[in-house]
This record gives structure tokens, sequence and C-alpha cells, in this order.
């Protein structure tokens, strides 16, 4: 091995695996240094084993097997000499130096699969989020390890940048995704395939067998496993974390892995956190969850500035709005450069919407995912337009379910990441405030016509569920205390060339229609179209 080779492993090593080899170093058995840095004797061997992969020490030359450990500490007292204790020199000098045996050409030991995952060559920020993932997965050996968050943030970037890092830290590292769902017996299969070598590998029916097949493998060798996009096998319309029937059995595999000895890791990436991940993580440490937030400031203007985006003194607004969401930052920075040649203060100067057809789609499959009420919910949120505390929903009987059923949803929303708690209440990022607004809108404006087409309000839902009315919890004044829901409606008309006038005819004979009605229902509606009517006669004094 060429001295700069060398001095390139050398000081790429983490804390942990670098202890244990100055501890090897100095003579040290594996008991003395598993005590010496608290940690379990077979972490100890499964490090050194590493340390002599990383280091390209063969298991085998000519055929005959070889004492890799003595071979690690010849290799280092040619090369960096002053480490190695002259209290184990008969160990190592009258062995031929092994960097001498090997052609530098030689490939790791580390029997890697990335599968389709994606080229991080162009990274940005995260350093404290990988920082805290690798003292997880190197420092406390966790078994189970999952990246959530609202999509676009990152997670997968992320995973794969955090496998580069740790790669050799491990003898085996495969790569899989779940956006093509495959059942736990295939994955399973996959998996053996590869980590035995086999091309062909039969397993039996019972998965309960199957998972402990795979536990050995995890047993025997330092493995890790990431599966990334875990939500292709959530329900949707479900509260976030249930699995299609199909795939019930992936939770006993995130069980077992969690719970069961072995050295390995399991890391995860999901929109919706595993109701599983929620449960055992923090029980025994071994088990943990990286909710990702958005970029921080400085990496997150690297974004703009690789786009090639002007009007600097606009950027802090425009992440802020995003609140750091790369994929975000970058579909809206493709519309300023082809609009506006890049330029963020014309941009905001001109008020074009700051929500981009494309994560307006992105956003469309994400709330595709909801239960109804996690959606009414997020509409609530909308309308009201200022953080709303929990006691505050739970308060409102207009939602029409029970105490249980609404803090299910709320627990659910946060795992998805599409609402956070702040010391004010609950609320949602404002990118998602303005999609819902414009989502809640069109449908309110489709309901208005269908009961004007109809003379019914069969099939009506918006405007018989919600108060449109926002509440005034801040105590503004009545004629300034109206939510973007006002705004976001004359911003239709006014796409759709409607005359205000004309709309607010359309809905004095919709009231005159449902004058004749009666019952609750109708009462509700009729509320919303009065507010409606009097907010727009408001906003054009």
């Amino acid at each position: 091995m060429r001295s700069d080779e060398f001095t390139e492993k050398w000081q790429s090593l983490t804390a942990k695996p670098r202890s244990v080899l100055m501890l090897l170093l100095e003579g040290k058995s594996d008991e003395e240094i598993a005590t010496t840095i608290d940690a379990k004797l077979p972490t100890i061997r499964k490090h050194i084993q590493m340390l002599c992969d990383r280091f390209e020490i063969p298991r085998e030359i000519d055929s005959i097997k070889r004492n890799r450990r003595e071979d690690l500490i010849a290799l280092f007292a040619e090369h960096k000499p002053e480490l190695v204790s002259q209290s184990i020199v008969p160990s190592w000098d009258k062995l031929s130096p092994v960097s001498k045996q090997l052609p530098s050409s030689q490939n790791s030991q580390i029997t890697q699969d990335w599968g389709n995952a994606p080229d991080v060559s162009v990274f940005y920020g995260r350093q404290t989020e990988l920082a805290t993932l690798k003292k997880w997965i190197i420092d406390n050996c966790c078994r189970l390890v999952a990246i959530s968050g609202i999509g676009g943030i990152g997670k997968t970037a992320v995973a794969a940048k955090l496998a580069q890092e740790i790669q050799n830290e491990f003898e085996y590292l495969i790569w899989r995704s779940l956006r093509k769902p495959r059942s736990l017996k295939e994955l399973i299969t996959s998996l053996i395939q590869f980590l035995s070598g086999q091309p062909k590998v039969d397993l039996p029916n019972d998965e309960d067998e199957i998972i402990s097949q795979l536990l050995e493998y995890l047993k025997k060798s330092r493995c890790l496993i990431i599966l990334d996009s875990l939500e292709f096998i959530l329900k949707t319309k479900e509260f976030a974390g249930f699995y299609h029937e199909e795939y019930q059995n992936y939770s006993k595999l995130f069980q077992r892995i969690g719970t069961e000895r072995h050295e390995s890791c399991l890391l995860i990436t999901s929109r919706d956190k595993p109701r599983e991940i929620a449960l055992l993580s923090g029980e025994t440490g071994l088990v943990r969850d990286l909710t990702l937030e958005g970029l921080q400031l400085e990496a997150a203007k690297e974004i703009l500035q690789e786009k090639g985006l002007s009007g600097e003194k606009y950027w802090n607004q425009l992440i802020k709005y995003y609140q750091g969401n790369p994929l975000a930052l970058k579909m809206i920075a493709t519309r300023i450069k082809d609009l506006l040649q890049g330029n963020v203060e014309a941009f905001f100067k001109q008020g074009l919407s700051l929500l981009t057809l494309d994560f307006e789609i992105f956003l469309e499959e994400q709330f595709a995912r909801l239960w109804p009420l996690e959606l009414a919910i997020i509409y609530q949120l909308a309308i009201e337009d200022e953080p709303i505390a929990i006691s505050w929903l739970l308060e409102h009987t207009w939602l029409s379910e029970s105490p249980d059923e609404l803090q299910n949803a709320i627990e659910s929303l946060l795992r998805r990441s599409l609402i956070e708690t702040t010391s004010n209440g609950l609320t949602t990022q404002r990118v998602v405030m303005e999609y819902v607004n414009k989502r809640l809108i069109a449908e309110i404006i489709d309901e208005i016509n269908q009961i004007e087409q109809n003379k019914t309000i069969q099939g009506i839902k918006i405007l018989k569920t919600y108060k449109l009315q926002k509440h005034h919890r801040s105590q503004q004044p009545e004629e300034t205390a109206t939510s973007t829901i006002i705004s976001a409606l004359k911003k239709r008309l006014g796409k759709n060339a409607i005359n205000e006038n004309d709309f607010r005819e359309q809905l004095q004979q919709i009231l005159s229609i449902l004058a004749t009605d009666s019952g609750s229902e109708v009462e509700h509606i009729i509320e919303n179209i009065n507010y409606l009517t009097a907010q727009i006669l408001l906003t054009n004094n």
C-alpha cells in the first residue's frame, strides 16, 4: 500500500474505530479494549474486523489463511511505527509487511450492493444530522434507525450520504427501494442471496422462519441495510403508519430487528413514520428516529446560488417561505430562472405565485394519502390562518368526531410531518397552507355551482362541515380578522374573470334556494354563504 493511500485511510477513521485501533497497537487484549471504551466484546471484534477490511488486509494470500490483526499491526509498523508498542514487536517483526504482498489496486473486502441509490456527489449541509446518525449507528450500535419527514425534505439523499460515509464500518452494505413494493419474502430472499453469495435461495413460507434466517446473517456479519421509501407499503386514506394487508408482516421484521441481539443496522426512510419505530424508539436506545427538517439558511442558499439566482436580499424570504425544503427550493428556483432570468427581487415585486405546478402535484400525492379527518384538520388550520391549540380543536363539535379520533388524527399528521407543534399551537408550512387554500377554494366554488344547478345540498361536504369564519382568538378587530380564504377566493374569481358582484348575486340565489329547506346542515351552509357575502362586500369597501 502506498504511503498516501495509507494516510488517507488513517485520517478518515472516525472516533470509535480509531480508539479501538490505538488500544490494539498498544498491545491491549480485546477484553481490555472493551473495558476501556465501555463496549461489548463482540463489538470490539467487529471493529477490528472492519479495520482490517478498511486497510485492505486480505483473509488469505496464495491460498494460505492469514492472521489479519497481526498483518494490520505489521502495516502500521511500516507506516506509523510510533503508534506500535514495543511489547508486540515479536508478533510483527518476523512478518513480511502485508503492504508489500498486495498490489496497490487491491479492492476493499467490503461487499456492497447500492441498488438504485442516488448520486450524492452534490450535497447540501446536513452535517448536524449526519453526525447524529453516525453516533447512533456507529457509537451506540443502533439496530433500527428511521429517517422520516415531509416529501422533498431530502431523506433519501441523507441516507445515501450517510451510507457512503460509514460504509467502511460494515462488512456488507445493501440498498433496496420500496417504490416498487415487494413482499417480505421477496425482499428477504434478495437480501440473503446477496449475503450468502448464492444466486438461488429457497426459503420456507413461514414468515418467522424467514426473518430468523435473515437475522442469522445479521448476527454473523455486521451489515448495513437501507430500505428507502417505506411509505409505498403503507396504506392511503388511513392514519399514518398502517401497512397494506399484503405487507403487514414487515411490522414483525422491524420489531425483531429492533429487539433481538445483533451488530447490524437497518436504516429506513419514510414520509410516514412507521408505528413500530414510534413504539420502540427510546425503550432500549437501540431504535431511533430522526425527523428531518429543512436545510439551514447557508446550505439552502447554496441551492439558489447553484441555480444562478440574483436578488440575494430576498433569498432569506424565499427560504423561510419553504422552510428550507430542498426540493421546493429547486422547483421555485427553476421557475424564477425561466420567468425572470433568476431575479428573486423582481419575482417578489411582481407578486407571482410561490406555489409551482410541480410542487403542487407533489403535495397532491401526499394529500391523497390522508384520512378524511386529517384533511379536515388541515382545512381548519387554513381557515384559521394561525396556530390552533389542540384543546380548541377538541372543543368544536362540527368535525363530528370523538376526542380520541381527533387526537389520533393529530398524531398521524405529526408523523407525516404535515403539521407541527409550536408554543402557540398546531400549524403547518406556508407552502402547504397556500396549496390547501387553493384546494379548499376550488371545492367551495364547485359546491356553490352544484347547489345552484341541482337546487339541493345533496353531495355537499365543505360548506356543511366547516365554519369558514375565522375565529378571533388573537383578539383582532372583526374587520381585519379575515383568513386568507377570502384572499384566495378573490384571486380565484379574478383568474376566472368572474365579476365579484355576479358571484355575490349567485350567493343570494343560493340563499333563496335554501330558504325553503330546514335542518342543522342547511343552517350551517346558510351561515357560511352569509359570511362569504359579507366578506366580499367588506373587501370591496
